[in-house]
């Protein structure tokens, strides 16, 4: 089955219509919440189990030509039929490339238990279903604000049908997250094992977990702030984590890490581009107005990791594929923006014009997206 979204053309154009369906249910879960000061949970609901269908099918039923890495994964799933045993799947004799160790297990019981579509659709839904039950857990109204923040992501698509394995990582290592909100040996454990699986579906996700655990020690935003400053400022003069002691020499020890580093891969380094530094400042200013009128630990938490990964990011402007890491700080924007107005004791404490100008910014989100999409648009 090739897919019900066979070109990029089809693919593009469905994906805007939904997120302009989306804008347009959000508009009574406003009044239910702003005007009427109560909280219409069954349409909540209803609204959320939408956008996790539709946002499944549209990743999960693409065409086969659709995302860089999708003929790859096809490939992929091929070679796995040829692996008789797990343990094979995890060696290095493994025809397969990726040596992920959750995403291989996932991959190999895939090929036996059902097709290369259904594959890919429960690929999909991994990706979609534990933001929902990431927002789930953050938010107690409005939760279909929060997960639209996500959809609306412009870097969401990207995740769903390019960068398949870390938008899984980031996905189950956002919902790891959200269980450090209450403390308990239960919710702990369950951070790590998730935080865990999120790792093994993407390596990279190492980083965003190591960074989340390190800012739940320092809390003080100043010393963030002063990390943002050196990192952006050795952006600027195009220096980066290769040019730093230590870690200079421990990337060149291996050949591919020194090869992206210097920006050899097949995709250049982005460098310091104004959108990007624009985006990142808007998030910082928007969460730091918020910090004091909701003096919440869980959202100072966050506020602290996305600076640490802005800085993070900054250092890897001047790397191949940059924008994969940018990607960790960029997911948490959604939450940084939505959480004030998605729970109960939260939302008193704004006015209406706070409201209409949150969903502003989701709006906003939708048209960079359609941006970025356009020259597919024909």
């Amino acid at each position: 089955m090739n897919g019900i979204f066979q070109t990029y053309s089809v693919f593009y154009n469905v994906y805007a219509l939904f997120l302009i369906s989306i804008v347009i249910m959000l508009i009574p879960l406003f009044y239910y919440a702003d005007i009427e000061n109560r909280y219409a949970k069954a349409y909540d609901n209803v609204l959320c189990a939408y956008i996790v269908i539709v946002a499944t099918v549209l990743f999960g039923f693409r065409g086969w030509n659709i995302g860089t890495d999708t003929a790859a994964y096809l490939k992929m799933y091929a070679q796995m039929e040829t692996v008789s045993h797990l343990s094979t799947a995890w060696s290095k004799s493994s025809p397969v490339p990726v040596k992920d160790l959750g995403f291989t297990t996932l991959l190999y019981y895939a090929t036996r238990l059902m097709s290369p579509r259904a594959f890919v659709a429960l690929t999909a839904f991994l990706f979609v279903f534990p933001l929902y039950l990431a927002v789930n857990k953050m938010a107690t109204i409005n939760k279909a604000l929060m997960l639209f923040g996500f959809v609306c992501f412009f870097n969401f698509t990207s995740l769903g049908i390019n960068v398949i394995r870390q938008g899984l990582s980031l996905s189950f290592i956002i919902l790891s997250f959200t269980y450090t909100q209450k403390g308990g040996i239960k919710n702990t454990l369950i951070f790590i094992i998730l935080a865990v699986l999120g790792v093994s579906f993407h390596l990279s996700g190492i980083i965003i977990v190591v960074m989340f655990l390190i800012t739940k020690v320092v809390r003080g935003n100043i010393v963030y702030y002063i990390i943002l400053a050196l990192a952006f400022i050795l952006a600027y003069m195009k220096l980066g984590l290769i040019n730093l002691p230590v870690i200079g020499p421990l990337i060149e020890l291996d050949d591919r890490a020194d090869a992206y580093a210097a920006g050899l891969g097949s995709q250049p380094p982005s460098g310091l581009q104004m959108s990007k530094l624009v985006f990142h400042s808007a998030v910082i200013i928007w969460s730091s107005y918020n910090l004091n009128i909701l003096n919440n630990k869980y959202y100072s938490h966050i506020y602290r990791l996305f600076i640490a990964l802005t800085a993070f990011y900054f250092l890897c402007l001047n790397m191949s594929y940059s924008d994969r890491f940018g990607v960790m700080s960029w997911m948490l924007s959604p939450i940084l923006v939505g959480y004030p107005l998605v729970n109960y004791k939260n939302i008193v404490k704004y006015p209406t014009l706070y409201l209409i100008g949150q969903y502003l910014i989701f709006m906003l989100y939708s048209f960079y997206i359609y941006v970025m999409i356009k020259p597919y648009l024909k």
